[in-house]
């Protein structure tokens, strides 16, 4: 599962509001008609201590490896490019080719 810090933003309620994907916060079901050997992966950039805690309610925390790696690549670097008008003129994804 991709994304997975969306499992608590969307899946779970918040105060009154009903959950966004509510399917999310039963995941724990679907674990249950897996097999016991079958792996769970959950993957996010975005996981703060208290979303990873709430993956315990949800049945997928067995065997829980966090790795945690920082995000700075030596072959990235951070850019600053000037927006032509409007976001949507195709000049400004010039840098892209």
């Amino acid at each position: 599962m991709d994304e997975a810090h969306l499992i608590h933003l969307w899946g779970l309620s918040a105060s009154a509001n009903p959950p966004f994907r509510e399917a999310w916060s039963r995941l724990s079901e679907l674990r249950t008609r897996l097999s016991a050997s079958t792996p769970v992966l959950l993957l996010s950039a975005t996981a703060p201590t208290h979303i990873v805690a709430s993956w315990k309610s949800l049945g997928l925390r067995d065997n829980l490896a966090i790795l945690k790696t920082s995000l700075n690549r030596t072959n990235q670097t951070y850019a600053v490019h000037r927006v032509f008008g409007e976001l949507k003129d195709f000049r400004n994804l010039g840098m892209l080719v």
